[in-house]
């Protein structure tokens, strides 16, 4: 994005702050405050959830004596302590496929415990909220001043504003009176972008601004 594209996307913020927020908007309100709590689905760790191939006898196993020699019982000897050395190694190896394959369920079955204490954890705070939230709606009916101070704070809290808005407030509620007293700091002439748009000269290589009018600056921030 160029630099006229960002001072124009600032000013058309500006000129549609007020009809945006009227038309636009949706008013806040208890029932749109409340949280609904939506289980997370489980992942599995990377490579937790398939079991390793078991190994099998074959893949150890020497090759028996071929030809005469072997018919005729020679190296039977000599093959017989291969056999005996491999199959060590295959006792090995079922062994540590049985050890690596327990890591892996134990470490699959906390990953899920993991997962299912966090959406409890998740689902106790949603309704923690709703419930707190219910008896500010009620303490609100009753015009109960913490109560409405409270929600008219969350009110200003979710609006939206243009870039550099100051966003300090201070709520005041009478509940006598019923009169309600919000005082917000409004931005200074310098949230206008002063530059309407850029353009580049290529000698001596720089940006040049176009700046904005005095008069349409003020048009956006009226004399308080």
């Amino acid at each position: 994005m160029d630099r006229t594209s960002v001072a124009e996307h600032d000013a058309d913020q500006l000129a549609g702050l007020l009809r945006s927020s009227v038309l636009d908007g949706q008013p806040l309100t208890f029932e749109r405050l409340k949280q609904v709590f939506v289980p997370s689905p489980f992942v599995p760790p990377k490579g937790s959830t398939k079991a390793a191939p078991l190994p099998r006898w074959e893949e150890y196993e020497p090759e028996a004596p071929r030809g005469l020699l072997g018919a005729l019982g020679f190296g039977r000897r000599g093959h017989d302590a291969e056999v005996e050395a491999a199959r060590k190694r295959f006792d090995r190896a079922l062994r540590d496929h049985a050890r690596d394959e327990k890591k892996r369920a134990e470490r699959l079955e906390k990953a899920r415990a993991r997962h299912k204490e966090r959406n409890q954890e998740e689902a106790a705070r949603a309704e923690e909220w709703n419930t707190g939230l219910a008896e500010r709606r009620s303490a609100y009916q009753d015009r109960d001043v913490d109560a409405v101070e409270w929600f008219v704070n969350q009110v200003l809290a979710a609006s939206v504003y243009p870039h550099g808005f100051p966003k300090a407030n201070q709520v005041s509620f009478q509940a006598d009176t019923g009169d309600l007293l919000v005082e917000i700091d409004l931005p200074l002439e310098d949230v206008v972008p002063a530059a309407r748009a850029y353009r580049y000269v290529s000698k001596p290589s720089v940006w040049t601004a176009s700046t904005r009018s005095r008069r349409r600056t003020r048009v956006w921030t009226p004399s308080r």
